[in-house]
């Protein structure tokens, strides 16, 4: 990420953008005919996409801050298909043209 931040008198504000890996773990449920379970089957995929995030810091005293931070992320083209070995020999893939996420953090720092 290429990060910019603006040092305040108590409190930073900072935010940043750039690529990430997202390597990405699906689980099937198998059903039957009649809807019943007959097992799990697993997949991953691993793509490039972005990764957005803003926020700020509080200082409490010298060392120690509270923060508050935004991310978004987003990823495009996953493809999930498990072994054949998993699923009796037939091949399923689940496919997403994009999964994005937001998410919102906040806790305490210790600066060194």
């Amino acid at each position: 990420n290429v990060l910019v931040g603006v040092p305040l008198k108590f409190a930073r504000v900072y935010g940043g953008l750039g690529p990430g890996l997202f390597v990405s773990f699906y689980s099937f449920t198998m059903k039957n005919a009649a809807g019943r379970v007959t097992g799990t089957a697993s997949a991953s995929d691993a793509k490039f996409g972005y990764n957005a995030f803003a926020g700020a810091d509080f200082f409490i005293s010298r060392r120690w801050s509270v923060f508050v931070e935004g991310k978004v992320s987003e990823v495009r083209n996953l493809s999930f298909t498990p072994p054949k070995s998993q699923v009796g020999g037939r091949v399923i893939t689940d496919r997403y043209s994009s999964i994005k996420t937001q998410r919102l953090g906040i806790g305490g720092s210790f600066h060194f």
